[in-house]
């Protein structure tokens, strides 16, 4: 008789329970250890407040609507740190939830489960996730601009356009890699023949103007502000640090998804010791135009944005790192 574990069987039968309860154990995990272990605020969480309180249209910390909605879910909670934390704990569990949603639109649902498992190995330590900020509210709105880009360029929806012009603006007010970000997904468009196919409606003409309409305030204030900008760049001796910068930081972007390496190598069948079939779970074909979506979001934020920051000399990776790694898992 052939035994099949539970766990499989559940990720065939009832895909979308097994992403709610992985999501909620995530969520309650990170809330309890932030109730217990955080009595201060975490990393930069406290300038975020700080800064929320203000209400300025933006900083030389960037755009301001992560510092804003800091302040509002601190107040809500009766200035309490764990309205923030739950605020944090949301953005995470959106992210997962959609990027299920993305996964089973291109490969079906049971596929997508082992999607957000294996992105959950990926960010629920590798990445900040009680310190909310412009890394954190990125995730979940990046997630939601690649769901709405394939369901316009894969699947035809004409009326993904609102939803996507939203979240681009949303996106424009929460990180300066907002830019670079919505970049490559322009450059995706046009060196494909169904991205161009959809450039030739007006939706994208009204999109745009939307997402100018949302970001307009901030584009004003970094127009008008001497302090916003892009750092210099290196000069011709400081090139071979900023190399090593660069081997740093994709090091750290490849430590990061290590838990993934490893698993696709146990899985290999190099380690098994019987003859006995692995269990099945069932993938459809896949097209080639979501095939090069997935490869594309998978490496391109990552390479880009580690080149962006070594050349500029920035700390970590533009984005983030769960933002740069989003589609790893699919």
């Amino acid at each position: 008789m052939r035994f099949t574990s539970l766990v499989v069987e559940l990720i065939r039968a009832r895909p979308r329970l097994v992403v709610v309860i992985v999501v909620l154990c995530h969520a309650l995990l990170w809330l309890g250890i932030g109730l217990l272990f955080y009595r201060s605020p975490p990393g930069q969480l406290a300038m975020s407040i700080a800064f929320g309180r203000e209400y300025q249209v933006g900083t030389d910390l960037g755009p301001p609507l992560p510092f804003w909605l800091a302040d509002i879910a601190y107040r809500f909670a009766g200035n309490h740190l764990f309205g923030v934390y739950v605020l944090a704990a949301l953005c995470s569990a959106v992210t997962f939830w959609v990027i299920y949603l993305l996964a089973r639109a291109i490969v079906g649902g049971q596929q997508a489960v082992l999607a957000v498992l294996l992105t959950m190995t990926v960010t629920a330590f590798g990445a900040p996730t009680l310190e909310f900020g412009p890394d954190v509210l990125a995730r979940p709105l990046w997630a939601l601009l690649l769901l709405h880009s394939w369901r316009i360029l894969g699947q035809g929806q004409r009326n993904a356009w609102f939803a996507w012009s939203i979240e681009a603006g949303l996106l424009l007010l929460t990180t300066p890699a907002a830019a670079g970000l919505l970049l490559l997904l322009a450059v995706f468009t046009v060196s494909t023949a169904e991205g161009r196919q959809v450039l030739r409606s007006f939706d994208p003409l009204f999109a745009l103007l939307v997402v100018l309409a949302l970001a307009l305030p901030y584009l004003i204030f970094v127009l008008r502000s001497d302090s916003v900008g892009l750092p210099a760049l290196p000069v011709l001796a400081e090139l071979s640090a900023r190399a090593w910068h660069w081997l740093a930081l994709a090091g750290g972007l490849l430590l990061a998804i290590s838990a993934v390496l490893l698993l696709v190598v146990l899985d290999a069948g190099w380690f098994a010791r019987g003859e006995a079939d692995s269990p099945i779970i069932y993938r459809r074909s896949v097209p080639a135009l979501a095939r090069d979506f997935a490869y594309c979001f998978a490496i391109a934020p990552a390479l880009v944005g580690s080149l962006i920051s070594a050349l500029f000399g920035l700390p970590t990776v533009l984005g983030g790192t769960a933002v740069a790694l989003t589609m790893v898992g699919l």
